[in-house]
């Protein structure tokens, strides 16, 4: 397995990231560190001259944030015949389209130009299962496409397929987590009509009528026909933290990561609606790789679009994963007014965004049956909402 990796932003080769015996060290270009800018690959790589080192961890938290996680990850895993700890390795055999605009070859390589194989309009002339099978047991290079949460859907597969004007990824049903394609797009619609920001997508189904997700990718936009990579750090990267820690950070945590956005305070409130949408609905799975920023091609740097949003409620999980002062549960108006407070949002707007969201719950929470639960599970899911609502107003 390779002991170096030349390291790519967009097309351009911007530095080195070697194997060591206690870790890993990250050496940027001199032509790199030249050129116009100040900004490195990353908030915890700034642009130096000096070398990087990643001690008893054999990948800095940001590239490590790179890898996929759930079923992906260990399919990995049994195909290379690795450890789950070597993140080097996963990263060398896996990293030419990750997520954002940052990529890895072997050294002296090209990067190699990924394509992939299926198409947006023959979506419902293939298998979806095929499609599955192939993916987590193909051998080479594959993309970086993490799936989606680790608690409930660990073993949904993303992975990208084909459009004209735009970079989709397709998500499919795992076989334990019964209706989360249609969870996600129902919920994924309910957030975007109490205006929070996702990106578009279609329920959609394959040749054997089996559903599947497709979203547009929001670290790719096509700009005068060619598909431009935008640069995207999740919470556990910008505040310089495994992937593992996704869990250990709050709330809090998240809305001091959105310090580095140009308008701080504005994506705070994005979050903060994202935070009590989520309460609303059970998502005990809006963790800290589950909130990300991204940087336009205009150098804004703004809160990422809303992703992976569903009810855990319906598999067995009520609780928050992002707790609000300590607390995941039963959470109430006053509580919710104080935390805002204190990242700097106003009482006003705060309250506009909780009665908005109340107002919106009994729609929400009607609408529930659309995603095809079983009656009991349903109705349970109603009845969450309901209170929760109460509890809020």
């Amino acid at each position: 397995m390779s002991a170096a990796l030349d390291v790519y932003r967009e097309s351009t080769r911007v530095g080195r990231l070697e194997r060591t015996r206690h870790g890993s060290v990250f050496s940027y270009d001199a032509t790199f560190l030249d050129a116009p800018g100040d900004e490195g690959i990353a908030v915890h790589l700034p642009k130096t001259r000096e070398r990087i080192a990643t001690v008893g961890v054999n990948l800095h938290t940001f590239f490590a944030g790179l890898l996929p996680e759930g079923a992906r990850l260990r399919a990995m895993v049994r195909r290379l015949k690795a450890s789950e700890d070597d993140l080097f390795t996963l990263l060398a055999s896996s990293g030419s389209d990750c997520i954002g605009d940052i990529a890895v070859a072997k050294a002296g390589e090209p990067l190699p130009d990924i394509v992939p194989t299926v198409e947006v309009d023959a979506l419902e002339r293939v298998v979806f299962a095929d499609l599955f099978a192939r993916s987590i047991t193909q051998s080479g290079r594959e993309p970086l496409i993490p799936g989606v949460q680790e608690k409930i859907s660990a073993s949904m597969i993303s992975f990208p397929v084909r459009g004209t004007a735009a970079a989709w990824i397709l998500k499919l049903e795992p076989a334990e987590a019964p209706k989360l394609v249609e969870n996600e797009a129902y919920f994924l619609e309910m957030a975007r009509k109490v205006g929070i920001p996702v990106p578009p997508f279609q329920l959609v189904h394959d040749a054997k009528a089996r559903p599947g997700l497709l979203v547009e990718r929001f670290d790719r936009v096509v700009e005068a026909g060619v598909v431009r990579k935008l640069h995207q750090e999740d919470a556990c990267q910008l505040l310089d933290r495994y992937p593992a820690d996704k869990y250990q950070l709050g709330s809090s945590d998240l809305m001091q990561a959105l310090d580095v956005c140009s308008a701080p305070v504005a994506e705070k409130a994005k979050l903060f609606r994202l935070l009590v949408f989520s309460y609303l609905i059970g998502n005990g799975d809006l963790h800290a790789k589950n909130a990300s920023v991204r940087t336009r091609l205009d150098g804004i740097v703004e809160l990422s679009p809303a992703y992976d949003i569903l009810s855990t409620f319906p598999y067995g999980d009520r609780h928050m994963a992002l707790r609000v002062d300590a607390r995941d549960d039963n959470l109430r108006r006053a509580q919710l007014v104080k935390f805002a407070a204190r990242h700097g949002l106003r009482e006003p707007a705060v309250l506009s965004v909780i009665d908005a969201i109340v107002e919106a719950a009994p729609m929400i929470a009607e609408g529930v049956a659309r995603i095809g639960f079983e009656p009991k599970k349903t109705e349970a899911l109603r009845r969450l909402i309901a209170k929760r609502a109460r509890d809020l107003a």
